[in-house]
């Protein structure tokens, strides 16, 4: 019994992601069957435009946009989750997982150093690609063309990289392992709540009344109005998806190359 339960979980499991793989890989059929819908529409009535200094479409439009923009983050976070759960980000995760175990508390100092010296590389990486790139080599500077070349490739800094990103599971708030996170707090709390307050005195401030002569025009074009909405959302859910699934499991696959690079390096 119990073997027939994990069993039926598992095929929901995979039912589950080959629905959310179909979504994500039909997201452009879905924007063209419902672009043509709502042409259909605009086909069989009257078109005008309102009047965008009126205080209706000024109210509308607000409205409109409040309620995409909550759909769309809440959708992008929703994404992310799901995206989590994809085969990507958990074998990029297990591998991080594994290379972070190797390091212990007196490998911080000498993974500190190793940071240092892999940005300096990194750098001179990027300039010696950006002058091949644009076929020119250091020292050159005959043409005004290649003197400002040059010193575009001098003005390329390092990308910081620090024990912290490497060994932190999530992303990080601060740049310096020595910076007291609760400095600040209240700044980047009051932040995150901007987005809410700003829904929240749309919401309270709307005043609905009822439409007098509703008819076949206004249904067609509330629900032109309307159709953005699903679009926006699987758009969020899909970037949020993406992001997890793809540059989030990016990031977590190149720490874990770093950490067994410097791991390499040590026991060498």
């Amino acid at each position: 019994m119990q073997n027939k339960f994990e069993k039926t979980l598992l095929e929901s499991g995979e039912l589950i992601r080959r629905g959310r793989g179909y979504l994500l890989g039909n997201f452009g059929k879905l924007i063209a069957a419902v672009t043509a819908a709502v042409a259909c529409l605009a086909t069989f009535t009257e078109i005008g435009f309102a009047e965008i200094q009126s205080a209706r479409f000024t109210a509308e439009l607000l409205l409109m946009l409040t309620a995409s923009y909550v759909i769309y983050f809440s959708m992008e976070s929703a994404g992310e989750r799901a995206g989590e759960e994809s085969e990507t980000y958990l074998q990029a995760k297990e591998a991080y997982r594994a290379a972070k175990e190797g390091i212990r508390g007196e490998d911080l100092t000498a993974l500190g150093d190793f940071c240092l010296a892999y940005s300096a590389e990194e750098l001179a990486f990027r300039k010696r690609a950006y002058l091949l790139a644009h076929g020119v080599a250091e020292g050159e500077g005959k043409t005004a063309r290649q003197r400002r070349i040059l010193r575009r490739s001098r003005r390329m800094r390092a990308t910081p990289l620090t024990p912290a990103d490497l060994l932190s599971g999530g992303q990080l708030t601060r740049r310096s392992e020595l910076k007291n996170p609760s400095a600040g707090k209240v700044f980047r709390l009051l932040l995150k709540l901007l987005p809410t307050t700003v829904c929240m005195t749309v919401t309270v401030s709307v005043m609905l009344t009822a439409k007098d002569n509703l008819g076949a025009a206004e249904i067609i074009g509330g629900l032109m109005r309307l159709s953005t909405l699903p679009l926006i959302a699987f758009r969020g859910y899909a970037e949020g998806y993406r992001y997890t699934s793809g540059a989030l499991a990016l990031w977590e696959e190149t720490k874990a190359k770093l950490l067994k690079s410097f791991l390499e390096q040590k026991s060498a």
